[in-house]
């Protein structure tokens, strides 16, 4: 893997993503991913595409603000494609109640270099909570 595709999968997953939850606009969080992309969250439905993936996030975000904070344990690249393996730290704010709650939660991405642009796209996410 050359420095460049590892620094840029790392950004996505530590930066790009994070600051994205944060700024809760739709269309720049389904701009991270691929046509056919495969989303599988805690406790939901498993969105396949864009389309559906843009539901389940605007899902998670109408009655939260999420704050997440991403650390890439362990990537790996196999051509143009790659995987990281890492955590998440989130601060969740409930919009009705104000209250606050800490999720954590183990994230499994598979993503592909796109040959249009060498852009790196997430094509499978996975999570999970964690105690």
């Amino acid at each position: 893997m050359s420095m460049s595709d590892y620094e840029a999968i790392q950004t996505l997953f530590e930066q790009t993503y994070a600051d994205r939850v944060r700024g809760r606009d739709i269309e720049a969080y389904i701009a991270m991913y691929t046509a056919d992309a495969f989303w599988s969250p805690p406790n939901a439905a498993d969105c396949r595409g864009q389309a559906e993936i843009a539901e389940g996030f605007a899902r998670q975000i109408a009655n939260a603000d999420i704050d997440p904070v991403f650390t890439a344990e362990e990537i790996r690249l196999f051509g143009a494609t790659a995987y990281v393996l890492g955590n998440s730290v989130a601060q969740i704010t409930d919009h009705s109640t104000r209250a606050i709650r800490v999720a954590k939660y183990t994230a499994l991405w598979i993503v592909e270099c796109s040959p249009d642009n060498g852009e790196w796209l997430i094509s499978r996410q996975l999570w999970n909570n964690k105690p």
